[in-house]
């Protein structure tokens, strides 16, 4: 692989897709923590910063407290990564100084594969972004004026459990830029994604009301894959797996729908009739385990609120039905999926880009059919209202630490 051959530049621009907010957290009693506003860099359609600079004061704290962690998430279609001062006597997060999310399209380069390797070009590009953004990274660091050494680790996902090169790929991210990443299962996923959404119960919402954490669902869609998670009370989890999600959803609806033969062509636009097609083959295609589905659907049927994460709920639909309707949520309806969508019907990518406020019109291409995909599985498990919390599988990295839990237990 021509790894040194090719030059990706600067750092791609934080994509209006993938989620990017940035939740600050800190000690009023160890730390004063001044924010650079105006060197903040919007993203995701939200008013918080992509990455800030930082300064921070000490008072009187104990550095061996503390340690710095770099957590990387490398999903099906893009990248985020989370740099926190972390108390590792607490347990908690003291301060966000850096993060960065960018768009790598892994699962659609897996899908157009002959031999289901990723290309050398995608596997090129995604080395040089994740050496340009360490580096952003570390400089965020160096600002904080500490004396603690960085530790960087992560894990991938769907399209990295089915690709034959991934371990070569993640073994040369390793080896050229020291940082250790690994495919974890989607039960894992499952789970860490539990954990990230979690790490957000002391949080309240944009509107200052604290989420029920009582006995919650968490939802998470990617690129290539879909987990819903639930905690028993016996400490074991049910989790409800698919492989369609964004990215695969999008392929299946330019195989059956369109017909095309470059399934990574926009399926845009896309009128009423098509919207219905598509709806019943998601219905169709989201096939669960029965007894976990079950076990599911009596937690819905009980009261369980569903909490979704990640770029699909937060970006996408929860963005597009805010900007559509001309409201700002943090919660979502089957009713408001139905309003929001006929009002996209019949708009091209950059019609759609235009209404939603996204910075880059490619980001279009999913909007409709990630409607499509979160109102069939609503409709299949009855779901009224679900609410969108600003959590990815950094927030659970950080949490755990570097070392995934190697006694998970799963249904």
């Amino acid at each position: 692989m021509a790894f040194d051959s090719f030059d990706a530049g600067s750092p791609l621009e934080p994509s209006d897709y993938v989620n990017g907010f940035l939740d600050t957290f800190y000690s009023a009693s160890c730390f004063d923590l001044i924010v650079d506003s105006e060197t903040a860099q919007p993203s995701d359609n939200t008013s918080l910063p992509e990455s800030t600079d930082h300064e921070l004061n000490f008072k009187n704290i104990d550095l061996s407290q503390y340690s710095g962690r770099v957590a990387y998430d490398m999903g099906s279609g893009g990248t985020k990564i989370k740099g926190v001062l972390f108390n590792t006597e607490a347990m908690h997060i003291e301060a966000v100084f850096a993060e960065y999310s960018f768009p790598m399209t892994y699962s659609l380069d897996l899908e157009q594969s002959e031999n289901n390797q990723f290309s050398d070009l995608i596997m090129e590009m995604g080395l040089e972004q994740l050496k340009n953004h360490k580096a952003l990274i570390e400089a965020d660091f160096e600002k904080l004026n500490l004396d603690l050494a960085l530790e960087h680790y992560g894990v991938a996902t769907a399209a990295f459990r089915k690709a034959e090169n991934a371990d070569l790929f993640l073994s040369k991210i390793e080896s050229e830029l020291d940082i250790h990443i690994s495919v974890i299962s989607q039960e894992e996923e499952g789970v860490l994604g539990y954990y990230a959404a979690k790490s957000a119960a002391a949080k309240e919402n944009p509107h200052g009301d604290l989420i029920d954490w009582s006995d919650p669902i968490v939802w998470d869609i990617g690129g290539g894959s879909m987990q819903i998670t639930h905690q028993e009370e016996n400490g074991e989890f049910t989790i409800l797996q698919s492989t369609i999600a964004s990215s695969t959803f999008m392929t299946l609806f330019n195989q059956h729908i369109r017909a095309l033969e470059d399934l990574s062509l926009t399926p845009n636009p896309i009128n009423n009739m098509e919207f219905s097609v598509a709806f019943a083959l998601a219905k169709e295609q989201l096939v669960f385990n029965e007894r976990d589905s079950a076990i599911i659907k009596a937690h819905i049927e009980q009261g369980s609120d569903i909490l979704a994460i990640g770029a699909v709920h937060n970006a996408s639909v929860q963005n597009t039905i805010n900007q559509v309707l001309n409201i700002h949520a943090d919660t979502y309806s089957k009713e408001q999926i139905s309003q929001a969508a006929e009002l996209l019907y019949n708009l091209n990518d950059q019609q759609i880009a235009g209404l939603l406020q996204l910075k880059n019109p490619s980001f279009s291409k999913t909007a409709i059919t990630n409607l499509i995909l979160v109102s069939a599985f609503m409709e299949k498990f009855n779901v009224e209202q679900v609410s969108t919390v600003k959590a990815n599988n950094t927030d659970g990295l950080i949490a755990q630490g570097n070392i995934l839990s190697q006694n998970l237990a799963i249904h």
